[in-house]
């Protein structure tokens, strides 16, 4: 606990990891969508 700073950055590189992770998502189910049209 001598570094609290590099553990509310880990949490910050979580959190952006995740929102980027459901862009990436959100994109390959549009690519999908649209080379695949149901």
């Amino acid at each position: 606990m001598m570094f609290p700073d590099e553990n509310f950055f880990d949490e910050v590189v979580l959190n952006m990891g995740l929102l980027i992770a459901l862009k990436v998502v959100g994109v390959v189910m549009l690519l999908v969508t649209y080379a695949h049209p149901s």
